[in-house]
């Protein structure tokens, strides 16, 4: 009897729990629901939420009458379903048939409404602060993302689910990027995700009002598509012609609704010198699909591989050049007498990690101390100058490239990485041209190897040797946390001890690890070495107990902590940079020693304002936008050369510089680089300044013009065409580079 009884206990047991599954299953979202009181508070909830973006939407701030129709027509719609929400829940009605297929379509054709509102506010901005016209814009491609879902899963609930889950990812991704950077997020930020992942330990990541209200209208937008948006589209029997024939629509519609003429004649067009004012005039979504047309560069209008040798030719020999022999127009002398001599000195290249002299933006500031006075204090044997980047905050690898190939960055597409996108055989470059000559090339970067995938684009751009993190801490310490990872790191050098600052190498460490490497080098042959530090990355938010600040401003008016963190680590810098240059003093071989910065930091944009007077950084001036984009660099040397200060150079010119303080050969490309120097020495993604100093954002309408868009082939040619390119103009031999021997 018993056992029956334990048996029937068991079966009902089963029963009771496979319906309460059941129930769950079909409750979706609420299974958390355990009594009708829980149910109706939770509907009331709901609708109370509904009743809030209702109240936003009626009281935001309009551009224009038709943004007013709008509030005026949706808010109490907003309101009415709000109620019916409430009734609903209250009473467990069930809507049915054809009323619950209106319903859900009803919310299915809201949904794009609240979407938009919800990545706007994210990311601190109003969504009905614009014009009619852009807004409608906004709301068809978030429908577009929801039509895409529905013709996948023919289903209302899982499109909103999927879709809005896209949707806030994205602006999660808007709002973390601008913060990480100071930049927006770009369709090509998707290839350095990898890159993102290894640093976004050092960020701290504050919770903002606007994150938790567009938290709340993400759960609002899923629950009510779970609750309501559940009509299966299935049963209105849709046929396999009738899906393909909605994919087609929803791709032509992407592709008519972002064509460049469709753009052009509504007057949209993206700055993609400020692609911040961009994102707050168009909105988040809307700037990112227009951006989309630009993920792979476009080939020039005027471009053919045929015409790319007579370009260069031209400019040479309108400097009085032939192309055959060695002479170039002398970036430092202002006349065509270059001459290649027999000299081979090492060349320690260095780019520094966010390296930049705040103290000549705008009004300046002072500190308690000189942050960089070993640096400023460089004169004798010495070339220094501004570099003009095309980054700012980030983007590390855009300034590499450019110092490297000689390619101008404001010829890809914007946000564009061309070591993750482009590079993908032997390319030509400062390095493959040292390599020609007999030269030994290495490149070091105390970070990991999977950041901007520079393992295989070194390969490709010459780098015999390359050293990362991993191969200087064992897994074991690169696996622990933080701290651990911190006090570990200390033991490896017991004797010297400062080998991490915060989470990163420090440049005292680094440039130890440089000078070791040019002991162990071979000595027959002339030494390359590129060194990319990581000290000074971002992510300045946070005090860390194995770095202490020790510059403070001392004559501003705001309180800017990243910004002292960020000036305490630059005099850590110019410390290490000063150990490593009495180093090379005592070296018997001639050596080279070049730093340069490759942006900006991303500290408080508060600070950079008040730099500037007040202004907000959307009303710079061209000149007072271009120094935002503007790095410190040095060419030192412990042997004789000339002692000046260069001015202003773009960062494509610098290896050509570079190359001809060291006396080496160079390629046919750097001898034009530096012809094209004499006329327009500032080539940027932010602007260009031609020899007269003049600026513009674009060249245009300008003399040079025809000069830039004959650059911009060259370049083409140089790294998209692979099948056509005219190795002659790029490499010594004149013939492409497989291995150099």
């Amino acid at each position: 009897m018993e056992e029956q009884q334990e048996s029937l206990s068991v079966f009902t047991r089963t029963r009771r729990r496979l319906a309460r599954e059941k129930l769950l299953f079909r409750l979706g979202p609420l299974y958390v629901v355990r009594s009708p009181l829980q149910y109706i508070l939770l509907g009331w909830i709901l609708a109370a939420g509904m009743i809030w973006m209702a109240l936003r939407v009626r009281f935001l701030p309009v551009a224009d009458t038709a943004i007013t129709l709008i509030q005026w027509c949706s808010w109490p719609l907003l309101i009415g379903l709000a109620i019916v929400v409430g009734v609903l829940f209250t009473f467990r009605l069930k809507v049915r048939g054809k009323a619950g297929f209106v319903l859900s379509s009803l919310i299915f054709v809201l949904t794009p409404f609240a979407a938009y509102s919800m990545v706007e506010t994210f990311n601190g901005l109003e969504a009905y602060a614009r014009s009619a016209s852009i807004v409608f814009m906004n709301i068809v491609a978030f429908g577009l993302v929801y039509l895409f879902f529905l013709v996948i899963f023919g289903n209302y609930r899982w499109a909103i689910l999927f879709g809005t889950g896209l949707l806030y990812l994205f602006a999660a991704a808007c709002y973390f990027i601008m913060i990480f950077r100071g930049t927006p997020f770009v369709p090509l930020d998707i290839l350095s995700s990898g890159t993102a992942a290894n640093v976004a330990d050092n960020y701290v990541f504050e919770l903002s009002w606007n994150w938790a209200v567009a938290t709340v209208q993400c759960g609002l937008i899923m629950g009510f598509g779970f609750q309501l948006g559940s009509a299966n589209l299935k049963r209105v029997r849709w046929k396999l012609t009738l899906r393909a024939l909605a994919v087609l629509v929803v791709l032509g519609a992407v592709s008519i609704f972002f064509s460049e003429a469709y753009l052009q004649e509504k007057g949209y067009a993206i700055s993609y010198w400020n692609q911040e004012e961009s994102y707050e005039q168009y909105g988040n979504w809307l700037a990112f699909c227009i951006n989309l047309r630009n993920v792979y560069p476009e080939k020039p209008a005027s471009y053919s591989a045929d015409t790319v040798d007579n370009v260069i030719s031209s400019l040479l020999i309108d400097d009085g050049i032939s192309p055959k022999d060695e002479r170039a127009y002398n970036l430092l002398t202002g006349a065509a007498d270059y001459e290649p001599s027999d000299a081979t000195p090492n060349i320690i290249m260095i780019m520094n990690e966010s390296f930049a002299d705040l103290q000549s933006l705008g009004s300046g500031f002072e500190t308690n101390i000189d942050v960089m006075p070993f640096f400023n204090s460089l004169q004798e044997n010495t070339i220094r100058g501004t570099l003009q980047v095309s980054v700012t905050g980030g983007g590390t690898a855009c300034t590499e490239y450019e110092v490297l190939t000689g390619n101008a960055q404001r010829f890809l597409p914007s946000g564009a990485v061309a070591y993750s996108a482009n590079i993908h055989d032997n390319t030509p470059s400062m390095v493959w041209t040292l390599r020609e000559q007999g030269y030994q090339t290495e490149a070091f970067h105390p970070y990991y190897i999977s950041g901007w995938n520079r393992e295989k684009a070194y390969m490709y751009l010459g780098f015999e040797d390359y050293t990362f993190l991993e191969d200087i801490l064992p897994e074991e310490i690169l696996d622990m946390t933080y701290n651990d990872r911190v006090s570990a790191v200390e033991s490896i050098d017991p004797e010297d001890g400062d080998v991490y600052n915060r989470d990163y190498m420090s440049d005292h460490y680094d440039f130890k690890l440089v000078e070791e490497l040019y002991e162990a080098r071979n000595t027959a042959e002339p030494f390359f070495l590129f060194n990319v530090t990581i000290q000074n990355h971002g992510g300045y938010t946070d005090g860390c107990p194995n770095f202490k600040e020790s510059v403070h401003i001392t004559d501003m008016e705001g309180n800017y902590p990243q910004a002292e963190r960020y000036l305490s680590l630059m005099h850590a810098s110019d410390q290490a940079f000063e150990e490593l240059i009495s180093y090379f003093e005592d070296v018997d071989e001639p050596t080279i020693v070049v730093m340069f910065g490759d942006h900006q930091p991303g500290v408080e944009q508060e600070f950079y304002e008040e730099l500037y007077g007040g202004k907000s950084l959307d009303e710079l001036s061209e000149e007072e936008l271009m120094t935002r984009f503007q790095t410190p660099f040095v060419i030192w040397a412990n042997y004789d050369i000339p002692e000046t200060n260069i001015g202003t150079i773009s960062a494509n010119y610098l290896s050509t510089l570079v190359m001809e303080t060291a006396g080496v050969k160079m390629t046919q490309y750097n001898r034009y680089l530096a012809s094209l120097y004499s006329r327009v020495p500032v080539i940027s993604n932010v602007g260009f300044q031609d020899a007269n100093g003049e600026s513009s954002y674009s060249c245009v309408g300008t003399d040079y013009e025809s000069l830039i868009n004959d650059y911009q082939c060259v370049a083409y040619n140089n790294l998209l065409d692979y099948s056509n390119r005219n190795w002659s103009l790029f490499s010594l031999s004149g013939k492409a580079i497989t291995t150099v021997e």
